[in-house]
């Protein structure tokens, strides 16, 4: 048997009854006294927080009365709309809510309070200790430990939104209809803004001070009844009781159910409990005594006299259980204290925890209520990158899967630890599992590729976009986060195009077609205009019927046999797969037609000049910019037309987002093309409240051609192309991750932004606003606000000379060289706060000079008992700028015909492929860059007084020793000499 009284697992009515049992014992039991901290007037107030709790067990008994039937769910709405209606001010209504979701692993309950306030006024509060609970306030205090506000008050709600039937009809279908929407977002970002009003999150900060505590977040299926918890600490915290009365009544609760327990084990004879029942009641016992050694400690009234006869009680309840076990059940033996397997030194509170190794997988409940672990690897195990179709697909939809496991189950955890899980997985898929094509083209071996595949592939590049963006923007960021972000992005861009470009073999997506410059949809010319491959001597090829033949470019990744395939028309030994044929040339500099996407910022600033001096402190990140450099080469003649080159622009007086919208520019072009292959260029977008003001909301055509397609252009593109919103979509993120965050976080106009973004946060809106002559102006929304023209420059190159130099006239027009520092006086040049001399100063502005030698020649510097100047941040920004910028990009690097090399010449033959600092390993390694670096660390730790933590080098000593673990792994994946 089990013991009958035990909270009923995830049925809310009968364990509130058995909560409200247990508590009229705990409170009417002889043992009163023990309540030393409550007088009878506090005994008197108990009555109606009980009575309010009372009320959830009641709705939820006529809920599950007539569940299914929609009479029901009628009779339900106006039932509770009376309730809420008749009540008088200070009065509340405790409501049983939740979601039940398609997967019962979602299904969650909470519990929703609803207080008149005043006459016309409401509050609500949202008790939730589970899944949505990331959308709370929150407190990071006892970090690693999240603490949440459980019971979120929201206030100033008018009585005419909570007597509304839709209101109730919402509610009620969350709980009485299972679908996959039934989430805590319908609840959180659907539901709760249309009650709360304009501002729900301001509503919520102004709030806090009346919510309930901050509480630890459930960490498994326990909903059904922490929710009711969370409830009545709200309850007894309005009605006036304090936290150490609120402490001590639980005690006695969990003291009144231990009792409840050996009464009832009394009764049973030797064997007839289980031995789970045996251990739920050992283990509840435990706990009792844990709490009452808390009260204790906060002095909580629980002296010594009552910790040592509650200690004597326990015991025998230990030994009762002890008796009436099964003969199998030996009880929990106490583990010796061992040395090895204790934690002396805690860096944070937790960290015991966070060392402990035991295996706990047994305990977990679902999937949605785990805690995420909060140092874990989040590199894929497997070396295979994907180069293919097929492969790629699967690699996209295997990250997808993995940050929305991440996201769900870091709603009951700490969110810190699941927003660097998140970006993780991303960066790790992007730049490091998917191999961007040639120059301009898709991927190869896309002959199972279809018109439906490749449209859930940019939906899912979207999703993934947006949960990457929206947990970047979550966190503190500096340099070097943000330039990992911004070559991600520009990952995901890449293989977006790349998407797009492979063609489908069942059906032609219209905006494959357009983009890539087939702008007729029949067969016949789609041969017309393909672009024909040839073999490595230029000749053209023939199609053949061949069976064994292996295709000659992609054979190393799919070595599959050939069926009909296409030979060299002069007898050259050279085979191409259907596939690659179609892919056309595999020239670099040979025309692509069509279009492109401009990877240029807001400001006009193209990628490459970004991540010139962007800070790329680990080398998958400068290899993924290499690649993305490649793939969007515009070296070549006849390259295509860029879209997507989104200007901001004034239309009166006030700043929108024009992109590229004249009408004869490319964007505007594309989109035209794409309404006349769809066939509706002359028609308007259907409404979409989604997507905001962006529709057309009358029936008039007669509008001008600017704004038909600008309004076509900002439209969800749903039943036509969805396609098209997705890639608009994912340009638009990528060029907002091309922005400094902190500046940009930091600015006037984005004052709202939320300090932690859900995946929502980062979808953006277009609505079109105005036409003006032949310009089409845009809003674009983004995290609930408006982006008008908000754009940043980024912060000069601290390794750049000009950012501390004055150009002289002859350096007016050109970089600052060796010359215009010599010929600086000494009085302007930059001893970065008195840390160096004129004379070193001077030198070090000439090494900067010379990006190409300027690794070595800094290392040198600092090497030559100058490691102590590096206690000056400025010039520790200096000589990471110097080892971790990647400086301009080549594919491939060609050897000086002569020395010095002219200015001229410079970008063509001193440009690396993977960054300066791999170039430099590979060729000087050892010499050039380990022997001055151990020098200047060796120096370092010297001037840390007697390895004392608290010397004023022990940041610097930090600093090298970060400095000496990224250089590591650049080394690593060098071809290091050595």
């Amino acid at each position: 048997m089990c013991i009958r009284d035990s909270l009923e697992g995830g049925q809310i009515g009968p364990a509130i009854r058995t909560l409200l049992s247990v508590t009229d014992e705990a409170i009417d039991s002889p043992t009163v006294d023990d309540l030393t901290l409550f007088s009878k007037t506090d005994i008197d107030k108990l009555a109606p927080v009980l009575e309010t709790i009372k009320q959830v067990a009641d709705i939820d008994d006529m809920i599950k009365a007539g569940f299914g039937s929609w009479e029901h769910v009628q009779k339900m709405v106006q039932t509770l709309k009376e309730k809420v209606s008749a009540l008088e001010v200070g009065e509340r209504l405790a409501y049983p809510g939740g979601w039940i979701n398609t997967n019962p692993a979602r299904n969650h309950a909470i519990v929703l309070i609803f207080e008149r306030t005043g006459e016309g006024d409401f509050s609500l509060v949202t008790c939730n200790t589970g899944g949505g609970v990331q959308y709370h306030p929150q407190c990071t205090e006892d970090y690693p430990k999240i603490k949440s506000q459980t019971a979120m008050r929201i206030c100033g709600i008018p009585a005419s939104a909570v007597c509304d039937e839709a209101l109730w009809y919402m509610i009620l279908k969350l709980q009485m209809s299972p679908c996959e929407e039934n989430s805590a977002a319908m609840w959180y970002e659907v539901i709760l803004p249309h009650v709360a009003g304009s501002d729900p999150e301001k509503n919520i900060q102004s709030n806090q001070e009346s919510g309930g505590y901050f509480e630890t977040p459930q960490r498994s299926g326990t909903c059904f009844y922490r929710c009711t918890l969370s409830a009545f600490r709200y309850l007894m915290k309005h009605a006036g009781f304090s936290i150490g009365q609120q402490k001590q009544l639980f005690f006695q609760i969990r003291l009144a159910f231990v009792r409840r327990a050996e009464r009832q084990m009394q009764e049973c004879g030797v064997g007839v409990l289980n031995s789970s029942d045996c251990r739920l009641v050992r283990l509840s016992a435990q706990l009792t005594g844990l709490a009452a050694t808390k009260l204790h400690k906060k002095s909580w009234g629980m002296d010594l006299d009552r910790l040592e006869a509650l200690s004597r009680y326990l015991e025998t309840v230990d030994e009762l259980i002890q008796s009436v076990a099964p003969p199998d059940d030996v009880g929990q033996p106490t583990e010796p204290f061992q040395l090895s397997g204790s934690c002396e030194l805690q860096p944070y509170s937790g960290f015991d925890a966070v060392r402990d190794e035991a295996d706990v997988g047994k305990f977990i409940g679902p999937d949605t209520l785990v805690a995420p672990d909060l140092f874990v690897n989040m590199v894929t195990e497997s070396q295979d990158v994907a180069k293919n179709y097929d492969q790629v697909t699967a690699q996209v939809t295997a990250c997808l899967n993995r940050c929305r496991a991440i996201r769900d189950t870091g709603g009951t955890s700490s969110p810190a630890a699941a927003l660097y899980q998140v970006t993780a997985t991303v960066e790790d898929c992007f730049t490091r599992r998917i191999e961007l094509p040639k120059r301009h083209s898709g991927f190869p071996g896309s002959c199972t590729a279809t018109l439906e595949s490749q449209r859930q592939c940019l939906h899912e590049l979207l999703d993934i976009t947006m949960q990457y963006v929206s947990a970047c923007k979550s966190k503190d960021c500096d340099r070097g986060m943000d330039a990992a972000h911004a070559v991600t992005v520009a990952a995901i861009l890449g293989v977006t195009v790349a998407t797009i470009r492979t063609e489908p073999q069942d059906q032609l997506s219209p905006l494959h077609a357009v983009f890539c410059g087939k702008t007729d949809m029949g067969e016949e010319e789609r041969q017309k205009i393909k672009r024909l491959a040839k073999c490595g001597k230029g000749h053209k090829l023939v199609e053949m019927e061949r069976e064994s033949a292996l295709c000659d470019r992609c054979y190393q990744n799919e070595k599959r046999k050939l069926g009909t395939s296409w030979r060299c028309s002069a007898g050259c030994n050279f085979d191409l797969c259907q596939a690659c044929y179609d892919q056309g040339p595999e020239d670099a500099n040979d025309p692509v037609q069509g279009y492109t996407v401009c990877t240029n910022s807001f400001l006009g600033t193209t990628f490459d000049q970004f991540s010139t001096t962007a800070l790329l402190h680990s080398p998958q990140f400068a290899e993924a910019r290499g690649n993305v450099l490649s793939y969007f080469d515009d070296s070549g003649s006849g390259d295509p037309s860029p879209v997507f080159m989104r200007d901001f622009d004034f239309v009166g007086n006030h700043p929108y987002v024009c992109f590229a919208s004249k009408a004869d520019k490319d964007t505007l072009k594309m989109t035209k093309a794409l309404c006349q292959v769809l066939g509706c260029e002359q028609e308007l977008p259907p409404v979409n409240l989604a997507m905001g003001r962006s529709q057309h909301s009358s029936g008039n055509v007669n509008c001008n051609e600017p704004e038909r397609l600008g309004r076509w252009f900002a439209s969800s593109w749903e039943g036509k192309c969805p396609e098209v919103a997705y890639f608009r979509d994912i340009a638009f993120l990528y060029k907002i991750m091309l922005e400094p965050s902190g500046l940009m976080a930091a600015h006037p106009k984005n004052k709202d932004w939320p300090s932690l973004w859900f995946p929502s946060h980062a979808r953006p809106v277009f609505s079109f606003v105005t036409t003006q002559e032949t310009l089409a102006a845009f809003k674009v929304s983004i995290a609930d606000s408006n982006m008008v023209g908000v754009c940043m420059p980024h912060p000069p190159s601290p390794a750049a000379t000009s950012t501390y130099l004055k150009k002289s006239p002859t350096a007016a027009v050109k970089a600052v060289t060796e010359d215009d520092v010599l010929y600086t006086s000494r009085e302007q040049l930059p001893l970065f706060g008195d840390a160096l001399t004129q004379e070193e100063a001077e030198l070090l502005c000439s090494f900067l000079t010379v990006p190409s030698l300027s690794i070595q020649l800094l290392l040198n510097f600092f090497a030559a008992d100058r490691a102590r100047l590096l206690i000056s941040p400025k010039l520790q920004q200096v000589l990471e700028s110097a080892l971790f910028e990647p400086r301009e990009h080549s594919p491939s690097t060609l050897c000086p015909p002569r020395v010095p090399v002219p200015p001229d010449d410079r970008r063509k033959y001193l440009s690396t492929a993977t960054g300066l600092l791999s170039h430099e390993l590979s060729h000087g390694g050892i010499n050039s860059i380990l022997i001055p670096l151990s020098q200047v660390a060796t120096a370092i730790q010297g001037l840390c007084a007697s390895n004392n933590y608290k010397s004023r080098f022990s940041v610097v000593f930090l600093f090298v020793v970060r400095l000496v673990c990224r250089i590591k792994m650049y080394a690593s994946s060098s071809d290091w000499p050595d």
